[in-house]
């Protein structure tokens, strides 16, 4: 998962009993983890978890710092007439891994009569983050990169919105 990113892990839990169990709560949950009730698929009372059976408790995270997220839930359940509860562990890791993407790392242009100008070419920027991108700007680089010019700048990229700087060949 990336930081700022939110991830659904889902944990599975099974009974391991003869008999159903009735999950009177799942609750406790450290870290900085979330339960998302919306995927769980976990009976909770006066619904029972058959002997045998499995059902996963999903659980969200947004990482705000890269590395392990260690987490945990505490379940507590009747199996004969006697609360009893434990403790489910789980782990995500939070990584840098690209929040900022493009369609392409490079433009091809065909060739061009000297003095003339190329249609535009686009590159997708892609903001994969939870947060706006502010562009202080683009740099044209390669074999004779005065021959280029950057037509259209985003100064910011919106959150999850993919954006089209485009550059011409003059």
């Amino acid at each position: 998962m990336v930081v700022s990113e939110q991830a659904t892990k889902n944990v599975t839990l099974t009974n391991n009993a003869t008999t159903a169990i009735t999950i009177d709560s799942i609750t406790g949950l450290t870290g900085v983890y979330t339960q998302n009730t919306t995927n769980s698929s976990c009976p909770v009372s006066p619904n029972n978890l058959a002997a045998g059976a499995s059902c996963i408790i999903a659980v969200n995270l947004t990482a705000t710092a890269l590395g392990s997220q260690p987490g945990s839930a505490t379940v507590t359940y009747n199996p004969v007439g006697t609360a009893t509860t434990s403790n489910v562990g789980f782990t995500m890791t939070a990584t840098a891994d690209q929040p900022v993407t493009f369609s392409a790392s490079a433009i091809a242009f065909a060739a061009q009569f000297v003095g003339t100008t190329s249609a535009s070419k686009s590159i997708v920027l892609y903001n994969k983050q939870n947060v706006p991108l502010n562009i202080s700007g683009i740099t044209v680089a390669g074999t004779n990169p005065s021959d280029f010019a950057i037509t259209s700048l985003c100064p910011t990229v919106p959150a999850s919105v993919p954006l089209s700087p485009t550059a011409l060949f003059r």
